[in-house]
């Protein structure tokens, strides 16, 4: 939330991301702890208390649920999206270990405990490994997965008054928020209504595919032109 400075022209948002990759880094390794105990269980079966296991389970279904569901409402976020793997994870755990504890009380077998354990461990790891994907699209500043670049400048080109448009880059500042360059190309007899032709394509970008910050050059099809012969 912090404005940006001199040195840091876009702002903190960022950080997020960052955060982000962190908890979903630690959430790897918690998955594979998981799945590492769990079949260690299956190959050397322990004794396991299944009232214990279902009331602690019940606390921590109540508990992790809720928060949860607080956050769930802020999952366009990507960081609020990894903490809300994190106890939604959790509360899923919880709802296994309820489960496998009732099921060990009435039957005895404790390698319902490590079926649960494995379970949601590749699910977590699943999760997880998707919210490092988009963490890792954001830093390396790559297309959002929401946004078609093919659609996006198609859109542009059939703005009245464009001809043509290059070296068109997008991609994200933070989650949610979309940034877009590019270069116009328009007639000389356009060039005045240049300005007009740029808001145009701004609304459209907004409206239209969710991009709020775009950087957008005119140039004239002679110039291009004269500039692609100098080049040969």
């Amino acid at each position: 939330k912090r404005d940006a400075t001199t040195n840091r022209t876009y702002g903190y948002g960022r950080a997020t991301i960052i955060a982000a990759l962190l908890n979903a880094g630690v959430l790897v390794a918690v998955a594979l702890f998981i799945g590492y105990e769990s079949l260690s269980r299956l190959n050397d079966p322990r004794e396991i208390a299944g009232g214990v296991v279902a009331l602690v389970a019940s606390v921590g279904i109540v508990i992790n649920g809720i928060i949860a569901w607080q956050l769930s409402r802020q999952k366009h976020d990507l960081n609020a999206r990894s903490a809300y793997t994190n106890m939604l994870y959790d509360t899923l755990s919880s709802v296994g270990a309820l489960i496998a504890g009732l099921a060990i009380m009435l039957t005895g077998w404790t390698w319902l405990d490590a079926l649960v354990g494995i379970t949601i461990s590749l699910m977590l790891l699943r999760a997880t490994i998707k919210i490092i994907r988009e963490s890792l699209g954001v830093l390396l500043e790559g297309v959002p997965e929401d946004i078609d670049l093919n659609a996006v400048q198609d859109a542009i080109s059939k703005t009245k008054g464009v001809l043509k448009v290059d070296d068109l880059h997008i991609w994200s500042i933070r989650s949610g928020y979309n940034s877009l360059s590019c270069h116009v190309i328009v007639q000389e007899v356009d060039l005045v209504n240049s300005r007009k032709i740029i808001e145009s394509v701004k609304k459209k970008l907004l409206e239209e595919h969710r991009i709020q910050h775009a950087t957008i050059e005119v140039e004239l099809e002679d110039c291009v032109t004269h500039e692609v012969h100098e080049v040969l």
